[in-house]
């Protein structure tokens, strides 16, 4: 086997690698930039404030 032949084989090989990558990889359902934080600024207390019902 030549060594353009090997080059040839080795390319083809790369290729079908990352479309099969691309294929089962599991961001196909899209990227979110962001994050999820969810701040709640409900009563303005906070939930260890028991003592403050008095």
């Amino acid at each position: 086997m030549r060594k353009s032949e090997k080059f040839l084989w080795a390319s083809v090989f790369l290729c079908i690698g990352m479309v099969i990558g691309f294929l089962i990889a599991p961001i196909k359902a899209g990227i979110v930039c962001g994050n999820d934080n969810t701040i709640y600024t409900g009563t303005g207390r906070d939930a260890g404030d028991d003592d403050a019902e008095a």
